[in-house]
Formats: C-alpha cells, sequence, structure tokens
C-alpha cells in the first residue's frame, strides 16, 4: 500500500505521496503520528493507495466503511473535539457562488434580511440579527438588556459565559457576573436565585438579567427541561428581570425534545443561537428578541466591530445549512448514544459516562486512575501492534475537560461508520490503559 509517506503542511493542506507495498503498514509510526496530531482536518481516501493524494480541509469528506474495508492499512482520523469543527457541504458551497449580496450595516443585503427573518420566525420572536460568533451574540444580549453601569448577571458558574468568554461583560460592558450552583442537569436552585437577586440596596450591583444556557454543554450538552423553564419565566416575570438564552445548541435541545425550538424560548427576552456548530454554516450566530431589542443590539454590534459589509455570502450558507437542521442533529444525536453504549459495554467503573444519559450531541467521559490527558493522547496515536486488533489504523481525537472528565462532541461531518470506528479505538484504549 504506502511504502512511504511525505507530509507536508501548508495554509491547511495535507499531501501524502507514497508508493506501493507488498505490506500493510509500512507507513511508518512516527509519520503517522505527526500527521495525526498536527492535521488540522478529517483524514479520508480519495484515490486508489500509492497515487499522491492531496486533502484540503475543504476537499476532506467522511471515510465510507466500504473504503475502509478495501483499505485498512490507510490511516483514518475522526475529530470529536467539537462541533466547531465542521466543515460546509458542497450543497453550502455552491449556495455561496448563488448569493445576491448588498452591504448589511446599510440595510442592504437581502441574504441578510432573509436569514433573520427566518429565524425570528423558527424563534418566535419579533426580529433577529445575524453576528459573527455566539460570543458576541452573547455580549451584544447583556449590553442591551444592561446598559446602567453598576448591572448585575445572574447565571450558572458552569455555563459558558462565565467560563469561557473572559469574562467579557465585565472587561466589556462592566457589568457584573454572579454565578450560580449550576446541578448535574444544567439548572441551577430556583430558590438559589431568588436569595441572589439584589434589593435596592446602595452598597450592591443591580440584578438586570438572568442568564442561562440550553443544551448545557459543560454538563454534557443536557436539556433544560421544561418544567423548571415555566418556574424560571414565571420568577422573572414577578421580579420584572428579563432572561436571555445561551441557546448556542437550542436546536440541538428542540430535536432532543422533539419540539418546536420556539417552545423553549417562549416569555424569554432574548437568544443566540449557532449556526456554525451542529447545524453546519461556516460562520455566524443569530440574536433574536423583540425588534426595539434587536435595534440597540444592531448599534452596539457596530461599536464593537461586528458589522460586516458584504455579508449575504455567509447569510446564504447559513440559510442552506438550516434546510436539512433537524435530521443533522437528530443524526448527531444517535452517534453520541453509540459512543455512550460502546463505553458503558466494557463494564469499567475506571471510565464510565458522567451523566445519567446522553441527551444530545456531547459525551462526557469521568476516568479514574488513568488522567484524561493520557486517554487522550493514547486516542490520537497509533501505534505498530494495534492495527491487527482494530483491523485497521484509526486515530481519535477528544479533548480533556476538567481534571478527571473527556469531552467527546458529534457533529454532521462524522458518519455511522466513522463513529463505529471511533467506538472500537475507544474501547481499545480503554482496555489496552486499564490492561483489561
Amino acid at each position: 500500500m504506502f511504502a512511504s509517506a511525505a507530509i507536508a503542511m501548508a495554509h491547511h493542506r495535507i499531501v501524502l505521496q507514497g508508493t506501493r507495498s507488498s505490506r500493510c503498514g509500512a507507513l511508518s509510526f512516527r509519520q503517522m503520528q505527526i500527521m495525526m496530531m498536527q492535521s488540522p482536518c478529517r483524514i479520508g481516501n480519495h484515490q486508489p493507495p500509492g497515487m499522491s493524494v492531496k486533502y484540503h480541509a475543504h476537499h476532506v469528506s467522511c471515510l465510507t466503511m466500504s473504503t475502509y474495508a478495501s483499505n485498512k492499512c490507510l490511516p483514518v482520523l475522526i475529530d470529536l473535539r467539537s462541533d466547531t469543527l465542521t466543515q460546509p457541504t458542497e450543497k453550502i458551497r455552491q449556495s455561496l457562488v448563488q448569493a445576491q449580496t448588498g452591504d448589511d450595516v446599510y440595510h442592504e443585503d437581502n441574504e441578510v434580511k432573509a436569514l433573520e427573518t427566518a429565524m425570528a420566525q423558527l424563534l418566535g420572536h419579533e426580529a433577529s440579527l445575524f453576528v459573527p460568533s455566539g460570543t458576541m451574540a452573547n455580549l451584544l444580549a447583556v449590553m442591551t438588556h444592561c446598559q446602567k453601569r453598576g448591572s448585575e448577571v445572574l447565571l450558572g458558574h458552569k455555563s459558558h459565559m462565565f467560563r469561557w468568554s473572559q469574562g467579557n461583560i465585565a472587561q466589556i460592558a462592566g457589568v457584573h457576573s454572579n454565578a450560580l450552583t449550576n446541578m448535574p442537569d444544567g439548572t441551577f436552585c430556583l430558590n438559589e436565585l431568588q436569595t441572589r437577586i439584589q434589593a435596592d440596596d446602595e452598597h450592591c450591583p443591580i440584578t438586570s438579567l438572568i442568564c442561562i444556557e440550553n443544551t448545557h454543554c459543560d454538563t454534557g450538552g443536557t436539556i433544560l427541561n421544561l418544567p423548571w423553564l415555566r418556574e424560571l419565566r414565571a420568577m422573572s416575570t414577578k421580579y420584572n428581570i428579563p432572561v436571555h438564552v445561551d441557546g448556542a445548541r437550542l436546536l440541538n435541545a428542540a430535536v432532543g425534545l422533539k419540539i418546536p425550538p420556539s417552545e423553549l424560548v417562549r416569555g424569554f427576552e432574548s437568544v443566540q443561537v449557532c449556526l456554525s456548530k451542529g447545524v453546519g454554516a461556516p460562520f455566524g450566530s443569530i440574536l433574536a428578541g423583540t425588534k426595539r431589542f434587536v435595534t440597540q443590539a444592531r448599534r452596539y454590534r457596530k461599536a464593537i466591530g461586528g458589522g460586516v459589509r458584504q455579508n449575504g455570502f455567509m447569510a446564504r450558507a447559513g440559510l442552506c445549512a438550516l434546510e436539512d437542521w433537524e435530521m443533522k442533529l437528530q443524526r448527531d444525536h444517535e452517534h453520541a448514544k453509540l459512543i455512550a453504549q460502546g463505553v458503558e459495554s466494557i463494564g469499567s467503573g475506571q471510565v464510565r459516562l458522567l451523566t445519567e444519559s446522553v441527551d444530545s450531541n456531547i459525551v462526557l467521559l469521568r476516568t479514574k486512575c488513568v488522567s484524561p490527558e493520557k486517554i487522550v493522547s493514547r486516542l490520537k496515536r497509533i501505534t505498530p501492534d494495534e492495527g491487527e486488533s482494530l483491523e485497521g489504523s484509526i486515530a481519535v481525537r477528544c479533548a480533556p475537560l476538567e481534571k478527571d472528565v473527556i469531552r467527546l462532541v458529534t457533529s454532521c461531518n462524522q458518519s455511522t461508520e466513522d463513529i463505529k470506528l471511533a467506538v472500537k479505538k475507544l474501547q481499545f484504549v480503554i482496555m489496552e490503559l486499564l490492561k483489561m
């Protein structure tokens, strides 16, 4: 198959060159290790072995089981670090060519208008705003809701807005964060929330906004339950405090509960939804609310550099990606369950599911005795002796989340065959490290 391999990377390109060999596994371990550790994209096979093969990030596709079966010595990389790694399909790429763009800052891009109208309807809000990222959308929501200095936001201690945004609402908006303890299902105690609401006291910041995350990433993609959402809505109404939903993966929650996304945000003042995660678009998020809210958020968007001129290209890609969002996300959820079942089937108490069930496309594994870093490092390496056991060379990328937790995230770039290969490698590595 491959007797030698030269690996070069420039501008997200991987070049594999080789000649035929009578033996599988002639691709050296070190060469495969470098390829798996440095490659920014999945590796598949598009030409017969022995021929020069060039992979660009925008040409990489899933390796089918039939191709894998006929070329088992070819290394396969399955990237489960995040659903932000999705690559646009050929259909999405073609949609970019067809986009009719204008200047969105001048309100003259019809593609952007179409996307914003469609998303406002999907989310049950009056209007929406297309912005470059979910981080920016959440920041804009806080800036719009909390226009007075000395304002405070109540949110979960494991929320993305609190943990992974550089404290941007304090850094940029001058808004204080007051963190509530997230429970394993992603919710927080509403009694605790009630006690944290600041009265009119000159010593304290003014509670001006409540933020929730649905699905909740750091508790394992959990879906916030509907009774809790209804209770939160009633409490926020009682105290006249608006609620913003960080719905980066809100569409996953809708698919998981089999209800329209609008039902999950009914009565809440604003919501942001990412298009560049499981939906598979290459860019952008949506921030939705009332027309007045969106008008003010649009003004702040310009101030922080989020006004993109000919943004119709990205809007058209978003519209195209949304055409089959339910089917894609449902498949992602099924794939996550396959991973969970594969780990549970080992029967080891040393590596097990962190959550009681898998709600969406995120799987969290709790490890004992072996560190997450060691498992993650071993998963992406291909050793000479594992090819026979796995009937091929498989590398899996995932991420350590905490000192004893590993995160795996499925996305629309993976086929069911890919996930089955990933499960095989995961089972092999767990049993190897635990000496089972």
